[in-house]
């Protein structure tokens, strides 16, 4: 039912803009009609479509975001970024290419570039429940993106007490234990402020806002657990022994590392995705589709 549906907006998109040929609209219904129906090549002649009323209507900022809304359908992230770019150059205030440009940032885990272009559409459209949807993302996103450093920083704060405390006995240990534990955890929180004070006010509002959901705490809980397992490292009366606080301190330096490791397959994994869309969807228009 929905193909039969997509292939006759398809054809009725056809038909619109066979009938005034040299009117960019057309090719825009035209593009977003194939984008709706999907499928490779569709995706290819929404792309075509686009490129055409870029031409028909070069200073027109709708048939850049069209052009960009393909691209990116195809994987090509930098050729989209210019696409809105240029529909922004056009009209600077243009929602569409603002929201275009966060949503295509924030879909690439790019969260923090992200936030700027979307602070700018809540201003607009605070109302909007999908620019507040996707806000709502990016802004969990770079939480997420913040905290993985300072969570790299106090792992490595972590690791690096527990062997100096195996290292040097004593009083002198555990001093020079309080104080690697302590420089790592300083560390941690002025990265943490530097990164957060550079956030637009709406993602920190945002921020606020969901901390007590489950998405957003762990990303602020990790820290915590690893900070107390450097000072428990650090305090440790029987640093080589199989017991004392390090039954604790192991496992909250752990799971934040093994988060870690998980958080970075997952973008490994996702680049390769797209990479390999990417050179589907090059060869695709290389062996010549049929063109509407």
């Amino acid at each position: 039912m929905r193909s039969g549906r997509a292939g006759e907006a398809i054809q009725a998109a056809r038909a619109a803009r066979d009938l005034a040929p040299v009117d960019q609209h057309g090719e825009l219904i035209l593009a977003y009609a194939l984008l709706e129906a999907g499928g490779t090549g569709n995706i290819v002649a929404a792309l075509e479509a686009a490129q055409r009323a870029r031409r028909l209507a070069p200073d027109d900022p709708m048939v850049h975001v069209a052009e960009g809304d393909a691209l990116r359908r195809t994987a090509r992230f930098d050729a989209a970024r210019e696409a809105y770019e240029r529909a922004l150059a056009l009209a600077p205030d243009d929602a569409v290419a603002l929201y275009s440009l966060a949503e295509l940032d924030a879909g690439r885990g790019r969260a923090l570039s992200a936030a700027p272009a979307l602070a700018a559409v809540l201003a607009a459209e605070p109302a909007d429940a999908t620019v507040l949807r996707v806000a709502t993302r990016s802004a969990r996103g770079a939480l997420w993106l913040v905290t993985d450093v300072a969570s790299l920083l106090l792992v490595i704060a972590s690791v690096a007490t527990s062997l100096l405390r195996l290292g040097v006995d004593g009083p002198a240990g555990s001093a020079a234990g309080v104080a690697t534990a302590v420089g790592g955890i300083g560390c941690a929180a002025a990265f943490l402020r530097w990164r957060l004070r550079a956030l637009s006010r709406p993602t920190l509002t945002l921020i606020r806002q969901h901390l007590r959901r489950p998405t957003f705490a762990v990303a602020v809980l990790r820290l915590v657990a690893t900070a107390v397992a450097a000072l428990l490292f650090a305090v440790d009366p029987d640093p080589g022994g199989s017991g004392g606080l390090k039954v604790f301190a192991m496992p909250a330096t752990s799971l934040p590392f093994i988060l870690l490791l998980l958080r970075a397959r997952n973008w490994f994994a996702r680049e390769v995705s797209w990479l390999l869309r990417r050179g589907w969807f090059g060869v695709a228009r290389g062996a010549g589709r049929p063109r509407p």
